[in-house]
């Protein structure tokens, strides 16, 4: 757990280009949650924010099986794709993703030239399962410092298989 309060000027934050694997791109800013850079490890829920380049999205479609989702559109414009349909978003709007079936989810930059910027606030849990509907994979993710496991009928494969 943090020692002090902190004041974390988003302009400030340390960005990491996480994926570069077409058409999944974005750069993630962590700012509390189980991360060993931040030296924090706090187990209630895990806040970053995001850029995601035109026509990207961060995520293959999955749903979280035991944690619950909460972006906020700070910049750009978007597509939330889910199992009633597509969504469009905007700078402004919140989204509440719930665990389970339901919440399954893809966010897409709708924009050709201008990036889509979010606060993810993530309650969650420290062990959790996520589920990749379009490719029949399950992910365990760890947030321990343990590796994640990417599993298709029971056998490893990689993060982008069958995306």
């Amino acid at each position: 757990m943090p020692q002090e309060i902190r004041i974390l000027p988003i302009r400030e934050l340390k960005g990491n280009d996480v994926s570069r694997h077409n058409p999944y791109a974005y750069t993630k800013y962590p700012v509390c949650g189980f991360d060993p850079e931040l030296g924090d490890a706090i187990p209630q829920c895990q806040i970053s924010v995001y850029d995601i380049p035109p026509l990207c999205s961060n995520y293959p479609y999955h749903y979280h099986e035991n944690s619950t989702e909460i972006f906020y559109i700070l910049e750009g414009r978007g597509v939330l794709e889910t199992s009633t349909g597509n969504h469009p978003v905007t700078a402004g709007d919140f989204i509440v993703i719930p665990p389970g079936e339901k919440g399954a989810h893809l966010l897409r930059n709708a924009s050709f030239s201008v990036t889509l910027r979010y606060l993810d606030f993530d309650a969650v849990a420290r062990t959790d399962e996520v589920y990749y509907p379009r490719s029949a994979k399950k992910g365990i993710i760890y947030r321990d410092g343990r590796p994640n496991e990417f599993l298709r009928d029971g056998k490893p494969v990689d993060y982008y298989d069958g995306e």
